[in-house]
């Protein structure tokens, strides 16, 4: 479609019984005049010599259907003869004129509200439709106005500039605001087939009847069959009467684009969008098997596996935003600050609706038991817009063949300048208000760490929250016994195990069997080795102490202190009898094994050396 773009002021002139325009006193508008002013004019676009773009508020009212001059209620659609198009009656066209340079008027000779009877009552209310006039005078070009941008205002054209020919296109016109921040655009797609119709814009050159190729008088019927590939050459269209104008020519607007243009990726970008980073495609998992779904009335919430039965989400899935229980409605009881509550346990009765679905699988896990942590910190202000983060246990572990991410704890810094340490960061909005409970990652230390926990949209504002794990360790060390790492800064020498005196003098004989490097600062090489006999003999005392929680967290602390084993500072222990990595690997174990191994490989043979 070849598309002018124009911009003109339409005044809506007011004929009074004589025929002739009502005298205007001069001077500054009244309030009055203004309104009036501000109902009855809007923006028109040409888009072609003699036909003009514009809303139907031109003619018609918002609250009623009814025109303007007269008030007579418009007619229904003949919907039985398949009406889509309203014509404009001539009384109305009376009263529309274009001021040509601010003088002389042109009439209207013609108007259609295209796809009126198409659009509905409630959309009517906000956008009306798009009309188009026809002008019986050709010579119409630009026109410069004032431009409000009023609440009323509709027909504003919204334009796109061509990627190839980088011309300017219509793509839409105003629609007035659906809400507080939304503005609608009537797209011209959806009136194109009518405005081919009605006044013979189409996008493409519609055939015009032109005279026969000239053919001898004694040819056959047959020879004219074959006069017809001439018809493939496209006669010229007559030239259209150019009128000179002085008029600049009108620069796009600079507010905000009402559209972006969409680029393709090249090769070259592909290449870094694919995770093979070459044309051959990687096996990958689509879903990994740590995340989870747990259903609730109304709403799917995304769960994460932290340990074979433990798993991280939003509160939401058992709890409104109102703080009353989802299934029985019940309000939630007030914490208790006197007893120094921090977290809340969720009722059995309400633990029993939770349904927590594996990848792949359609029967539900059940859930055992479930604590919203840090609820009684949490402002109710707050909570109306994030709720908590919660953490469900289950009876049975479940299988960690492709393991699980590791938890970012308060050493951790992943991206500079944002502080995960403070309990809620925000970042720019990905989804909508109420979507909650998504995990959110991070690979910049070479391992796949769960740093947050989405929180949804910030009440009033353009931004998505989210919980930093960070704040959480403690509760879930006390909650849960999924405890952090933490850096020992020197080993105390008091607690080396006594039966391994062998190893006191091969470290400087045998530097090739040294662990991996730890995180902490450097050590004597003569105080390792001795550490790494005891994870066999604690795991045994282990599995036979008693299950008191206190001494289960010394013991472990005291396990921690001489397992110095791992560069990575935000590994997580699951529990006292799982020495895994965070990614489901046994590797850390093997390691301590084999180093005993070798040291006691390497006394034997020194010793039987000093017998020789």
């Amino acid at each position: 479609m070849k598309i002018h773009m124009v911009v003109l002021y339409l005044y809506l002139l007011i004929i009074g019984a004589n025929g002739e325009a009502k005298k205007k006193s001069g001077g500054r508008l009244t309030p009055e005049e203004n309104k009036e002013r501000l109902e009855t004019s809007a923006l028109t676009t040409m888009i072609s010599p003699r036909h003009f773009l514009t809303s139907s508020q031109v003619v018609m009212r918002d609250d009623s259907y009814r025109w303007r001059w007269n008030s007579k209620k418009v007619k229904g659609c003949d919907k039985e003869k398949g009406q889509v198009n309203l014509e404009v009656p001539k009384e109305i066209l009376e009263n529309i004129g274009i001021l040509k340079n601010g003088s002389s008027r042109i009439d209207v000779t013609r108007a259609v509200i295209l796809n009126y009877c198409l659009t509905n009552n409630a959309m009517w209310q906000w956008s009306q439709a798009v009309m188009v006039m026809e002008l019986l005078n050709s010579d119409v070009i630009s026109y410069k106005f004032p431009r409000y941008n009023e609440d009323g205002e509709r027909g504003s054209p919204v334009m796109k500039q061509g990627m190839k020919d980088r011309r300017w296109n219509l793509v839409g016109l105003g629609a007035q605001n659906i809400s507080y921040n939304e503005t609608g655009v009537l797209r011209m797609s959806w009136v194109r087939r009518q405005l081919c119709r009605e006044v013979g814009v189409c996008a493409y050159t519609p055939p015009k009847p032109t005279e026969p190729p000239k053919v001898e008088t004694t040819t056959t019927p047959t020879t004219t069959k074959k006069a017809e590939p001439k018809k493939t050459k496209k006669p010229e269209l007559p030239p259209v009467k150019q009128v000179p104008i002085t008029v600049k020519p009108i620069t796009p607007a600079t507010k905000p684009k009402p559209t972006v243009a969409a680029r393709k990726l090249t090769k070259k970008e592909n290449l870094r969008h694919t995770p093979s980073r070459n044309s051959q495609p990687k096996e990958v998992q689509k879903v990994p098997n740590w995340m989870l779904l747990a259903r609730t009335s109304g709403r799917n919430v995304l769960t994460t596996m932290i340990s074979p039965r433990h798993f991280l989400t939003s509160s939401q899935v058992v709890m409104h935003d109102n703080t009353t229980w989802r299934w029985n409605s019940k309000k939630v009881e007030s914490c208790t600050r006197e007893n120094g509550q921090v977290n809340l346990e969720v009722p059995d009765e309400i633990v029993r609706e939770i349904r927590l679905y594996e990848n792949s699988k359609n029967s539900p896990i059940p859930v055992t038991r479930a604590v919203i942590l840090n609820y009684c910190k949490i402002q109710p202000t707050t909570w109306k817009w994030s709720q908590g983060v919660m953490v469900m246990e289950i009876e049975k572990d479940i299988g960690v063949g492709g393991g699980y991410p590791c938890l970012a704890d308060s050493e951790l810094r992943i991206r500079e300048g944002i502080d995960f340490t403070t309990g809620v960061f925000l970042f720019p909005q990905y989804k909508g208000d109420k979507y909650r409970g998504g995990p959110i990652m991070d690979n910049g230390n070479g391992t796949w760490t769960l740093v947050a926990l989405g929180a949804g949209k910030v009440f009033g504002g353009e931004n998505s929250s989210a919980f930093g794990i960070s704040t959480l360790q403690e509760q879930l060390c006390e909650m849960v016994g999924v405890c952090f790492r933490k850096d020992v800064p020197k080993l105390p020498p008091a607690k080396s195990p006594e039966s391994t005196p062998t190893a006191s003098g091969t470290p400087s004989k045998t530097p090739e069997a040294p662990p991996p490097p730890s995180a902490s600062p450097p050590e004597p090489s003569t105080e390792a080795p001795p550490p790494r006999a005891a994870p066999p003999a604690r795991r045994r005392e282990d599995e036979e102490a008693d299950e008191d929680y206190e001494m289960y967290l010394k013991r472990k602390k005291e396990k921690e202190e001489t397992e110095m084993y791992e560069n990575e500072d935000t590994d997580l222990l699951i529990s006292k009898d799982d020495f895994n990595d965070c990614d489901g690997r046994r590797g850390g174990l093997q390691s301590i094994l084999l180093c005993l191994f070798v040291v006691e490989w390497l006394w034997v043979v020194i010793a039987g050396q000093a017998r020789l």
